[in-house]
């Protein structure tokens, strides 16, 4: 049995098929289709979903909320991420540990929570138990995430069949639904001009944006632009901390404040969350905070939606900058599109249908949001099928080793950005490969670091490109030992880089001459 699953920072969804092939949203035994993602860990065992989401914002010390946003190494969260958690974030052998109330917690076992609690909520619908699974990450997650993610789900008895990026898992289900008629505004183009479309995904945690070619046969991927800490989340924060210094003079003390009980800060950013849903509707919220919340005084305000957009103004610019980035790796015009989608459960928050459609010259009516929160769902339990295989996406994200030229130590590109995928295997013609030597003569081991490179930069090793180790994030250590160079010679080998249909890197290193291999052994960090 085969299930799509898709896990937000605010909520969880699993999708199947119905005997005519087409996919639906399993609903729980009240009809609900979107589990809150929480879990909470208490004195007496682990909730997960609507009851602890009910009493969040007491019950934060014991709650993670949105787990995937900790998915990484603990030098990779920033400082933001670390402030915001209501509970202290542990380094423990550089994973982060989130250390609650009554628990200390890896990231990936509470998201291995909220995996089996679906799977239940789809064996109880269904009748029968899922085996195998496909899941979305999101487009800007690093390759460590998404050996977790995988990780997290076998943990949970499932066979991962695939990972899909959810703005492709977007695409994917938009080209279904609109080639069978079950969107019937929905039109593509004749099977000679395949259409140009972007889908921007505003998450609860992120922002992808991704562009592609869609035709009846296949989706094509052609340029993805994220950032993995810029969502619905980072918005509220935003209207968080405008709303903190708005109520200063009534409350007579900042509410943010790092003093005893984060209650009255998290109480402040739930409220700051509801206001920009509400203003999502209506042009005016109202936000009332109570003493007995923790609070210290009755505190009253009333928050505009042009306020509102003021003060989301960076991170809409921040949306705006990578829909200009998109474009820029794709190699195309905003004019060209033929359709901008704007998915995700951050897509309706004031600012964002604007800021997107100003970013691709169109007015905001022109966008299309069809069934927002569904589609990354419907896109993975399709992505299982003979659907699936018309997907074609890219990689996000330049990776190579760390090499020195002359005496500056430099990233040394193997794999840039927007490569195809699944690229070529280890050992066939057109993988992707590059030449070294060792440093120094005699040299009979070579440390290297596997390094990915998320900034502005197209990475080379002249020009403006030129990119330090120290600006890249750090995937694995490799030995490579062994080596048998000619007396006083530098001994040369190559590198070859092959990333999966997953987004999950393999290599291997050989030394030429003598064939010496190495393959598959890197020590992921």
């Amino acid at each position: 049995m085969l299930i799509g699953i898709d896990i937000g920072t605010h909520g969880a969804r699993v999708a199947a098929l119905d005997a005519t092939g087409q996919p639906f949203l399993v609903p729980d035994a009240y009809g609900v289709t979107q589990l809150p993602a929480v879990v909470r860990y208490g004195p007496h065992g682990v909730e997960v979903g609507t009851g602890p989401a009910r009493t969040l914002v007491a019950g934060w010390e014991c709650s993670v909320r949105g787990p995937g946003r900790y998915l990484a190494r603990y030098a990779d969260l920033p400082a933001t991420a670390l402030r915001q958690a209501p509970f202290p974030i542990l380094d423990v052998d550089g994973e982060p540990c989130l250390d609650l109330l009554y628990a200390r917690v890896a990231p990936e076992a509470a998201f291995g929570a909220l995996i089996a609690a679906l799977c239940r909520q789809a064996e109880a619908w269904l009748g029968i138990a899922p085996t195998e699974a496909v899941l979305t990450v999101p487009a800007s997650a690093e390759e460590r995430y998404r050996v977790l993610v995988r990780r997290a789900a076998e943990a949970q008895g499932l066979h991962v069949r695939r990972l899909i990026n959810q703005p492709s898992a977007a695409l994917l289900a938009y080209r279904h639904l609109a080639t069978s008629g079950a969107l019937p505004d929905e039109v593509l183009p004749e099977a000679s001009r395949p259409a140009l479309v972007a889908v921007v995904d505003v998450g609860g945690g992120t922002t992808d944006v991704s562009l592609a070619e869609l035709s009846a046969g296949t989706v094509r991927v052609l340029a993805t632009a994220g950032d993995p800490f810029l969502g619905g989340h980072d918005l509220a924060w935003r209207a968080t901390t405008q709303l903190a210094e708005r109520l200063r003079p009534q409350a007579g003390h900042d509410l943010l404040a790092a003093t005893g009980s984060k209650v009255a800060a998290l109480g402040l950013f739930h409220a700051a969350e509801t206001a920009l849903e509400t203003l999502a509707l209506s042009p005016t919220a109202t936000v009332a905070l109570d003493h007995g919340a923790g609070f210290g005084h009755d505190l009253y305000t009333v928050v505009r939606r042009e306020q509102a957009e003021a003060w989301l103004a960076p991170a809409l610019e921040q949306i705006a900058a990578l829909c200009q980035r998109a474009l820029a790796l794709a190699r195309r015009q905003a004019a060209e599109l033929d359709a901008v989608l704007l998915v995700g459960g951050g897509s309706g928050l004031p600012g964002v249908r604007s800021t997107v459609a100003r970013a691709f010259g169109r007015l905001p009516g022109d966008l299309r949001r069809p069934a927002p929160l569904a589609l990354a769902a419907y896109g993975a339990v399709l992505a299982g099928t003979t659907a699936g295989a018309v997907l074609r996406d890219v990689s996000t994200y330049p990776l190579g080793i760390n090499c020195y030229f002359g005496k500056v130590e430099l990233l040394s590109p193997i794999l840039p950005a927007g490569t195809p995928l699944p690229t070529p295997p280890l050992g066939a013609t057109g993988a992707y490969t590059e030449q070294y030597v060792t440093r120094y003569a005699d040299q009979t081991s070579v440390q290297l670091d596997v390094l990915q490179y998320r900034g502005p930069k197209t990475p080379t090793t002249t020009g403006v490109g030129r990119v330090r180790p120290q600006e890249c994030e750090v995937l694995g250590s490799w030995e490579f030992s062994g080596l048998h160079p000619p007396r006083g010679r530098h001994a040369p080998f190559t590198v070859t880089f092959c990333v999966d249909e997953d987004g999950i890197l393999h290599l291997a290193a050989e030394e030429q001459g003598t064939g010496h291999r190495l393959e598959g052994t890197v020590r992921r960090m």
